[in-house]
């Protein structure tokens, strides 16, 4: 018994990817800024991965795709983390050779010390301006490249071959072309 998704058209599975890769960057979006994305996401998605299996698989389905948006997550998180602090090393070095104040500098070098607001009040105006469009800097190009995967895969959707899904099936390393009658 194969799986019913694979009876969806070409234009039906581009619907299905295009709402699973829109629901994925609206959640990536809602970790850090709205709190609504993600029930609207996780649980049309599993349904739509339950309706496509037979019933001795739904645990299997569940998993797998409970399993995947974790990984995903992971792998995101870290991607966008890394793309942030890129940015922002790069924002506090240009901080760092506007200054020749030593105390100044160490703070610049350890921006983990920010966070406390003796050391904020203590510092001028004009550095914790630079400092805030450092990090803004810094979010505004982690979102863009979020934003622009998440383009790039509901661009891959209109790149999937017409007909049915399961007529692109592959054996032993060969598609197998299947008639329409099959």
């Amino acid at each position: 018994m194969q799986p019913r998704f694979l009876d969806l058209t070409r234009r039906e599975r581009q619907l299905v990817t295009a709402g699973v890769m829109v629901g994925i960057f609206l959640g990536a979006m809602e970790s850090t800024v709205v709190a609504t994305a993600m029930p609207t996401i996780v649980a049309p998605l599993l349904i739509a991965v339950q309706n496509t299996v037979p019933r001795d698989q739904l645990g299997v389905a569940t998993s797998v795709t409970m399993f995947s948006r974790t990984v995903g997550g992971a792998i995101g998180v870290g991607l966008l983390g890394g793309v942030m602090t890129w940015i922002l090393r790069g924002q506090l070095l240009s901080l760092l050779a506007q200054t020749t104040d030593v105390q100044l500098r160490t703070v610049l070098q350890n921006p983990e010390v920010l966070l406390k607001p003796a050391v904020r009040a203590a510092l001028p105006p004009s550095l914790v301006t630079g400092l805030r469009e450092a990090v803004a800097n810094a979010l505004h190009g982690a979102f863009l490249v979020g934003f622009i995967i998440a383009l790039l895969a509901l661009i891959s959707v209109f790149l999937l071959p017409e007909g049915f899904a399961r007529d692109h099936v592959l054996s032993d390393g060969a598609a197998v072309s299947r008639g329409e009658g099959s």
